[in-house]
């Protein structure tokens, strides 16, 4: 029973914060910071909206290695794991919108390697059909310099490096796609 009031307890949690991400309204008077696009006047790396994305290079899963930041395109930044339940249930719309959007933005898709299965990793990207690139944060450094704590968790990046907006838990692809698009300038 105890067990049963914990795990509700967690999921209500995890549906309220979704929830106040999707639905969190811009107001810089109250603490929230304007959802203004960011410029490369932004110059401090946070792993914070409105400050420059921390870069990284880290393995992929098809043994060669990724880096970003990668050409000045915008950039989505998504850490998952297999055991993750909400990552599965995200990762439909996080392959479609990779294969909406590849030409225009750079996807990452950082598996926390250092809490997961190197073959259950194998396992989830040929049950989703990753086309994404996957790569391996072995030692958990990148998720750590993104203060990730839970997953999944997705920054959207500009042109310029800069996070315009963070998601922890799902959203509904088409909020997904009008974070892309605000990462794109559009």
């Amino acid at each position: 029973m105890r067990t049963l009031l914990i795990v509700g307890l967690l999921v209500a949690m995890a549906a309220f914060a979704v929830y106040q991400s999707a639905t969190q309204p811009d107001n810089p008077a109250a603490g929230t910071p304007a959802r203004t696009a960011p410029t490369a006047a932004a110059v401090d790396e946070k792993p914070a909206v409105g400050f420059r994305a921390p870069p990284f290079r880290l393995s992929t899963l098809e043994g060669g290695e990724a880096a970003f930041p990668n050409g000045g395109k915008p950039a989505v930044i998504n850490f998952w794991a297999s055991w993750c339940g909400p990552c599965r249930l995200e990762a439909p719309d996080l392959v479609r919108l990779h294969d909406a959007y590849k030409d225009r933005v750079e996807f990452y898709a950082v598996n926390l390697t250092d809490t997961d299965n190197l073959e259950d990793v194998r396992q989830f990207v040929q049950e989703y059909r990753f086309s994404l690139p996957v790569l391996l944060d072995e030692k958990g450094a990148v998720a750590n310099r993104y203060a990730v704590r839970g997953v999944p968790t997705t920054f959207y990046i500009n042109r310029d490096g800069v996070i315009v907006d963070v998601v922890v838990g799902v959203v509904p692809y088409a909020e997904m796609e009008r974070r892309v698009k605000r990462a794109l300038g559009e």
